[in-house]
C-alpha cells in the first residue's frame, strides 16, 4: 500500500473533475498539485467540464502545474477558457512545456465564442471578438523561449485579445537566450496589424499599446541582458499606428509602425506595471539606461534583484526619473544584492529627500536594499531624509529629514553597524524595519536598546536578529521594552520583534516571560535555549 492509500486512489484527480462536471458552486478554485495525477486524458476531461457548464459554470481558477500535458489537451483548454469567459486565472503545464505547449494553449485562448458553445471540439474558430476573461497567467518554469513568447504577443498583447492583468514568466532562461523579447515585440506589431481600424478603444486615439491592462509582469531568472531590457522597454511604450491605404478585397490594408512614445505612452489607461526582474545579472548598470522616464514613472513596482546594477546603476534609475520629473506612481523599488556601495546610497538619499514639498520618489512606501555593502555611513544618510520621532528630534536637528511617506525599510546584511541602526530606529513614520544579519553583535544591540524603551511610536514589526548579540545585550533591550515606570508621550504600536540569531539563555527566557505578561500583544520570534530539543530554529512567545 502506497502512502497515497490502496491503488493509489488519493492521487486521483476523478473526484475533483466530477464535482466540475457536476458544476459544483462550492468549487471556485481548482489546485491539482504535483503530487497529484493529472494526465492529458484529465486535462480534456477538465477542458470538455468548462465548455459544458458554458457561461454558467462557477469555477474560476485552474492551477495545475507540475503536470505534463499533451499539446493537444493544452488547446482544447485554451478554446474552453475562451469560449466561456469565466476561468480568470490559470498555471498549467509542466518545464517540459515548451514553445509547442503554449503555442498550442494560444492558439486555444484565440478561439473566440461561438454558438456551438457546448461542443467539444478543439480545433479554432475563425476569428471573432472574445470573452474577456483570463486575468492571470502563470507560465513560469514552463521551457518557454522565442516560439513561446512570438504566441503570446500574437494572443494576448493586443486590445482585443486580453484582460490579463498579471502575466508570470519567470524561470524560462530561453527567454533571454534565444530572442524571445524581440519575438514579443514583432509578434505584437504583426497582430495589431490584423485588427479592424474600428476594433481597438476609441480612447486610444487611434493607436494600440501593449498589455493595456497588465499590472503585474515578472521576467525573473529569465537570462535577459541589457539589449532585452531595452526591447522590453520598448514594447512597454509602444504605440502602433495604423494608416489607412485604401481596400483590397473588402479589407482594408494597414501599414503598422511602432514607435516608442517616451510622452504619451501611459496617457490613455493603462494601468501601473508591477516590473519584475529578478536574478537576471547580465541586465547590469547598462541595463538601467533603458528605463525610459515615461516607464519609470508609470511603475507602482520595480524589483531588480540580483540584477547586478551597481552604484552606476542606481544612478542611472534616478537619473531617468529625473528627466520624467520624478516617479509620482511609484510605491516599491528593491534592489536588493546589487554591489550597491554608500555612493548609490547617497544617490537614494538625495531622492528621498523632501525639498520645496516634494521628492524625487515622491510615493515611495517600501525601499529593499538587503545584501549590499552600504555601511554605516550609507545607511545614515538614507535615514536622515527620513522624519524622526519627535523625542529623537531635538538630539540632532540637522539630520533630521522630513519624508513621512516611506514606511517600510529592508536593511539585512548592509553592514550598517550600530549608527545604521540607531538612525534607522529613530525614523518615526517607519512601520517596518529588517536589520537582520548585519553582525553588530552587542554594542549595536546595545547602542539601539535606549530608543527602543517603552516600546516604538510608529514600528509595528523590528527585526534585529542574526546580529551576534551576547545574552546580556539581548536582555537589556527587552528590559526597555518593557520599561513601565516611564511617562511615554506615545503608545508604542511594536507588534513583532525577531532576535533570533542573537544568544538566548536563561535570563533572555526570564525577560521573555516578563514582557509577555505586560505586552501580550508583542510577539517575539527567537531561538530556543541550548540544551532544548527541537527542530525548529526559533519560536513565538
Amino acid at each position: 500500500m502506497s502512502a497515497w492509500g490502496k491503488g493509489s486512489s488519493l492521487r486521483s484527480c476523478d473526484a475533483l473533475l466530477q464535482r466540475v462536471e457536476a458544476n459544483d458552486p462550492s468549487l471556485v478554485d481548482l489546485a491539482i498539485l504535483p503530487l497529484k495525477t493529472f494526465t492529458s486524458a484529465d486535462c480534456l476531461r477538465l477542458a470538455s467540464a468548462v465548455r459544458s457548464n458554458g457561461t454558467a459554470g462557477h469555477l474560476r481558477s485552474i492551477h495545475a502545474s507540475g503536470h505534463a500535458v499533451s499539446s493537444q489537451a493544452l488547446q482544447a483548454l485554451g478554446v474552453a477558457i475562451s469560449c466561456t469567459g469565466t476561468i480568470a486565472s490559470l498555471a498549467i503545464g509542466d518545464a517540459q512545456m515548451g514553445d509547442e505547449g503554449i503555442e498550442a494553449l494560444c492558439r486555444g485562448l484565440s478561439c473566440m465564442r461561438t454558438d456551438r458553445m457546448h461542443g467539444h471540439d478543439p480545433a479554432p474558430s475563425p476569428p471573432q471578438t472574445p470573452l474577456p476573461s483570463l486575468q492571470v497567467l502563470d507560465l513560469s518554469y514552463k521551457g518557454a523561449s522565442n516560439g513561446a513568447m512570438r504566441a503570446i504577443g500574437e494572443c494576448l498583447a493586443t486590445e482585443r485579445h486580453s484582460s490579463l492583468i498579471s502575466l508570470d514568466l519567470s524561470r524560462n532562461e530561453g527567454i533571454g537566450e534565444n530572442g524571445g523579447i524581440d519575438a514579443l515585440l514583432e509578434a505584437f506589431r504583426l497582430a495589431y496589424r490584423r485588427i479592424s481600424p474600428t476594433s481597438e478603444s476609441s480612447d486610444t486615439g487611434g493607436c494600440c499599446v501593449a498589455f493595456r491592462r497588465l499590472r503585474t509582469l515578472n521576467l525573473a531568472h529569465c537570462s535577459l541582458s541589457s539589449a532585452c531590457a531595452d526591447k522590453l522597454v520598448s514594447l512597454l511604450l509602444a504605440n502602433v499606428e495604423a494608416n489607412d491605404d485604401g481596400k483590397i478585397g473588402g479589407d482594408i490594408k494597414r501599414n503598422c509602425d511602432i514607435h516608442v512614445d517616451t510622452d504619451n505612452a501611459f496617457t490613455t489607461g493603462r494601468s501601473r506595471l508591477e516590473l519584475v526582474l529578478n536574478s537576471n545579472p547580465k541586465v547590469g548598470s547598462n541595463g538601467c539606461n533603458w528605463l525610459k522616464s515615461a516607464l519609470l514613472g508609470q511603475l507602482s513596482s520595480l524589483s531588480m534583484v540580483e540584477c547586478n546594477i551597481g552604484n552606476d546603476g542606481v544612478s542611472a534609475l534616478l537619473e531617468a526619473a529625473k528627466a520624467g520629473g520624478g516617479c509620482s506612481g511609484l510605491v516599491t523599488l528593491d534592489l536588493s544584492s546589487n554591489h550597491i556601495g554608500s555612493k548609490g546610497a547617497a544617490a537614494l538619499s538625495a531622492a528621498l529627500a523632501v525639498e520645496n514639498g516634494t521628492a524625487l520618489l515622491a510615493s515611495l512606501r517600501e525601499l529593499r536594499l538587503s545584501e549590499n555593502d552600504i555601511g554605516e555611513e550609507g545607511v545614515d544618510s538614507i535615514c536622515r531624509t527620513l522624519v524622526q520621532a519627535p523625542q529623537w528630534k531635538g538630539d540632532d536637528d540637522d539630520k533630521s529629514g522630513s519624508n513621512t511617506v516611506l514606511t517600510i525599510l529592508e536593511l539585512c546584511k548592509t553592514n550598517c553597524g550600530a549608527i545604521g541602526a540607531v538612525a534607522a530606529i529613530k525614523c518615526g513614520a517607519l512601520e517596518k524595519l529588517r536589520l537582520f544579519g548585519n553582525r553588530m553583535g552587542s554594542p549595536g544591540i546595545i547602542a539601539a536598546a535606549p530608543l527602543l524603551r517603552g516600546g516604538h511610536p510608529s514600528l509595528v514589526e523590528l527585526d534585529m536578529g542574526g546580529n551576534d548579540a551576547k545574552e546580556e545585550a539581548v536582555e537589556n533591550l527587552l528590559r526597555e521594552i518593557l520599561a513601565i515606570d516611564i511617562d511615554n508621550s506615545f503608545d508604542s504600536t511594536l507588534r513583532v520583534l525577531e532576535i533570533g540569531g542573537n544568544e538566548i539563555g536563561e535570563s533572555v527566557e526570564l525577560a521573555l516571560k516578563d514582557l509577555k505578561a505586560v505586552h501580550p500583544e508583542l510577539d517575539v520570534a527567537r531561538d530556543k535555549p541550548k540544551g532544548n530539543d527541537s527542530h525548529h530554529a526559533w519560536q513565538e512567545v
